[in-house]
């Protein structure tokens, strides 16, 4: 089904949506770098002298539009870091605008659409993709994956596949392409000429086949599967119902009871909801198999959030009253924007403390020899931090190496309960 929106009035929800998105993640622009996000930074000069750097350390490698957008901030807006965190945002709205597309024609209702679009642009779930700028992988992926899908799904098969390419050289989860096209094809009244699509298949194996070899040539190298941080077993399992369960929780629940409280027929509505609880299954599968606890992370939620959005969308509509529908959205809206103000953004101030707290004490010294004791993170994070201010250099910053004598050197020690250095 064709879904049409005058352009006035998809204007007009654009910038709604680009509202909404500032007003969610606005407080993240004054928290600076955090932790890893400075390791890339550091990179970017390795990067310069040898392009092919980063593929003896995979998954890095896999990272490779992430380097390249800090690359290209760094140019031109040195290291300020609002700039960052302005250019990811510009990802998210990006992204959400895609979800309204692409919705809005799966579900052959432009309401849908808009209101999966909402709640995709405001949900907290998937937070740390915007506010932490070394995940900015994540909110790229989605960009590249959901710009393929809408090619595929507005007649462009074939050139789906290039930013298909760059999807994956985004994050190595963008394989999960694979899982969604035979099925997005069975709900999409897009019916291309099948020689056509048969050759954008082709083309989507190919390339992944191709990918695939590199990725298995390079796993001795790959740390986030030697040291065990990805498994494959049956603790996936468990992973994958706690992490859809965390997805649902609470407004899935909440718009389901609102629909049998008013005695709505469950069965096609649920139905229909479906479709999108089927993407966000696939989203997440790429990643159930780590190991360091039992859900996965706010970062990886991001495609799959997608599905949610898409499903809680569906569920909203189809309540009896515009009222209801307004209400809901109001409260979703709130309490999430929020609880990402009063909640994450300190998280993130916290996760931020050990560099920004190192940057006013560099500030404040003339550059010389500084060691620093109990530093929580990897110490290439606190030498980096030199970057940022005049006159120092990384080999000045000494981390939890052997003290110095005299005592008299400069030293300082990280206090994780107090939250700041002590000398």
């Amino acid at each position: 089904m064709q879904v049409k929106v005058s352009v006035k009035n998809g204007s007009r929800f654009a910038l709604q949506v680009a509202a909404l998105c500032v007003l969610a993640y606005l407080p993240a622009f004054n928290n600076g770098f955090i932790s890893d996000d400075y390791v890339i930074l550091g990179r970017l000069d390795s990067l310069r002298h040898d392009p092919f750097c980063l593929f003896n350390e995979p998954p890095e490698c896999f990272r490779l539009t992430s380097y390249i957008c800090f690359g290209i901030l760094r140019f031109f807006f040195g290291y300020h870091a609002a700039w960052y965190y302005g250019f990811n945002l510009i990802l998210h709205l990006a992204n959400s605008l895609l979800v309204w597309k692409l919705v809005s024609r799966l579900s052959g209702s432009a309401q849908s659409g808009m209101l999966a679009a909402m709640f995709f642009a405001t949900v907290y779930g998937h937070q740390e993709a915007i506010m932490w700028l070394a995940a900015m992988n994540e909110t790229l992926l989605g960009f590249f994956l959901l710009s393929c899908l809408v090619m595929w799904e507005t007649r462009r098969t074939a050139y789906s596949v290039f930013p298909y390419v760059a999807a994956l050289f985004s994050k190595e989860s963008a394989l999960m392409l694979i899982g969604l096209l035979p099925w997005f094809d069975r709900l999409s009244e897009n019916r291309e000429h099948q020689a056509r699509r048969r050759f954008a298949y082709c083309l989507i194996v190919l390339v992944s086949i191709a990918f695939l070899a590199l990725f298995f040539v390079l796993v001795a190298g790959n740390f986030m599967l030697t040291a065990g941080t990805y498994v494959f077993g049956f603790h996936a399992v468990l992973v994958f119902l706690l992490s859809m369960h965390r997805l649902l929780f609470p407004w899935v629940y909440l718009a389901v009871a609102i629909l049998l409280a008013q005695k709505l027929p469950l069965q096609s509505i649920g139905s229909a909801a479906l479709h999108g609880l089927g993407f966000a299954g696939v989203a997440l599968v790429p990643y159930i198999f780590l190991t360091y606890q039992n859900h996965i992370t706010s970062r990886q939620q991001y495609m799959a959030s997608v599905g949610i959005a898409w499903s809680l969308a569906i569920l909203v509509q189809s309540f009896k009253a515009r009222s209801w529908r307004t209400v809901f959205v109001l409260a979703f809206v709130v309490a999430n924007i929020g609880y990402i103000w009063i909640k994450k953004d300190a998280h993130f101030e916290q996760r931020a403390a050990p560099t920004n707290e190192l940057i006013e004490i560099l500030r404040d010294t003339p550059p010389q020899d500084l060691y620093l004791i109990d530093f929580p993170s990897n110490p290439w994070i606190a030498k980096n931090t030199s970057r940022l201010v005049p006159g120092w250099k990384t080999e000045f910053i000494h981390v939890n190496e052997t003290l110095p004598q005299p005592a008299a050197s400069l030293q300082f020690r990280w206090d994780p309960i107090a939250g700041s250095y002590f000398r």
